[in-house]
Order: structure tokens, then sequence, then C-alpha cells
């Protein structure tokens, strides 16, 4: 039986989930900003941050499946 040490169980990670410029609506442009400055004010809280970010390219199961062609432009996916 393995153990996990004791720093590893009380490690916390924010992970920040597709906060992408195509996702955005007039009501949640200040949304990148504000997450920006918690992440700077609070770093140090999180053993781990991590940022997803969705790219839809040509061909893509988005687009095939879901005649989805968005995401596609880096004004977009940024």
């Amino acid at each position: 039986m393995s153990t996990v040490p004791a720093a590893a169980v009380n490690a916390r990670a924010l992970i920040i989930v597709d906060v992408q410029h195509g996702f955005l609506a007039p009501g949640t442009n200040w949304l990148p900003r504000a997450i920006g400055a918690y992440v700077e004010r609070h770093r140090d809280r999180y053993a781990l941050v991590l940022a997803t970010r969705v790219v839809n390219h040509p061909g893509s199961l988005y687009e095939s499946e879901r005649d989805w062609h968005a995401m596609m432009e880096p004004e977009e996916t940024e």
C-alpha cells in the first residue's frame, strides 16, 4: 500500500476553464482582468494554477458533427 505525502493531500489547485474572447459577452468582458488580478494576489495559495483553452481546428468533430465554426481564429481563442 502506498501513502500520499501530507503536503499533496493538502495541496490546492486553481483551474481556469476557457476564459477566451470567443466565449465572452458584453456583460462578462471584465472577467479575464479580474481572474488575472485574483491569480496575481493569491498565487501563493495554490500548488498548481492551470488554464484551459478551446481551439477549434478545421475538420474537427466540432465542425463536422456540430457544424460549429467558431473558436478557430486568434481573436477568439486568446
